[in-house]
């Protein structure tokens, strides 16, 4: 594949999309690529001709070799299959255009298609590559966190796009292709938040082996409480906060009903609830009880519970 240059001096750069292509298929089976891949890239409104044309894939691998782990490196594109099939139904088109509204989004149809059952790929465009540095059970996260951050459900999708060695062959025949204007996805964000994901999935893994409340001496409300900030997650705090008819952002800020403060945010990072007009910050068991008057007792111990305590 022929890569352009683009002369910072004259010409703004368009949105630039980084992957890997192949173009020689196994002869056994003409819709899986394993050799001849190249890091290379284009702009973002040329992408449906790579997808028409080429084998391709998210990953920079070794000497052009698709496996695991000959994994050097990540482009800035994220790719989803959606197979609607008799025996399991998945989104129809319309219905992805309508969750990434405002996501930088291409969709194409691949080879099988049909009007009855909807056979697409969504591809992403990021602000940022990845670092090298994310392994597979990573990289399968921020593939969950991105669709959590576009609204869809990982379960009607096809999971095998959450590997690292996944490569989409091409529709030369009959694609048909469909560009959503918005803004790239903030990827220190989302890898930020599945790294978090990934911290509270081990914890609640834990604590299903050896329950919580047998640290605490019979559960004293200050060594839960301490339990509480020490494995607070942004996810946590969000579903409090939701709970109680907020709703949280895709970037962590809260929204109150008929009140159009921008005051109130999620710290990622830490899943404190920032009041920056006070410059203060609540944990779930603050929140409740100082915006809603619960008994800190009784918060307490609602929210060591979400956490998986006795």
């Amino acid at each position: 594949m022929t890569s352009k240059a683009y002369d910072l001096q004259y010409k703004q750069v368009p949105d630039l999309a980084y992957f890997s292509v192949s173009e020689t298929p196994l002869k056994q089976n003409p819709k899986a690529y394993t050799y001849g891949f190249e890091y290379t890239f284009c702009t973002w409104a040329e992408l449906h001709l790579v997808t028409g044309k080429y084998s391709y894939s998210t990953m920079n691998f070794k000497d052009g070799h698709r496996l695991k782990e000959k994994v050097l490196g990540y482009g800035n594109i994220y790719i989803f299959d959606i197979d609607s099939k008799p025996e399991k139904l998945s989104y129809r088109a319309q219905e992805v255009q309508k969750a990434v509204k405002g996501i930088k989004s291409l969709i194409v149809s691949t080879r099988s298609h049909t009007s009855e059952f909807h056979r697409l790929r969504l591809i992403l465009l990021a602000d940022a590559t990845a670092n090298k540095n994310m392994d597979a059970e990573l990289y399968q996260e921020v593939m969950l966190t991105i669709i959590d951050f576009c609204g869809l459900d990982a379960e009607m999708l096809d999971k095998s796009c959450f590997s690292i060695d996944r490569q989409y062959a091409p529709n030369p025949l009959n694609q048909v292709h469909y560009y959503i204007e918005g803004e790239t996805l903030p990827m220190g964000f989302i890898i930020q938040m599945a790294i978090d994901r990934l911290k509270g999935k081990k914890t609640e893994v834990a604590s299903a082996k050896v329950p919580i409340i047998s640290a605490f001496n019979g559960g004293d409300l200050k060594e839960k409480r301490a339990f509480i900030k020490e494995h607070l997650s942004l996810e946590l705090m969000s579903d409090v906060l939701c709970e109680r008819g907020l709703t949280v952002n895709r970037d962590g800020k809260v929204t109150v009903p008929n009140n159009k403060t921008d005051a109130l945010s999620i710290d990622i990072k830490t899943g404190l609830l920032r009041d920056f007009a006070n410059d203060t910050s609540y944990d779930p068991v603050s929140v409740l009880h100082d915006y809603y008057h619960v008994p800190l007792a009784d918060a307490t111990n609602y929210i060591y519970k979400k956490m998986g305590g006795l």
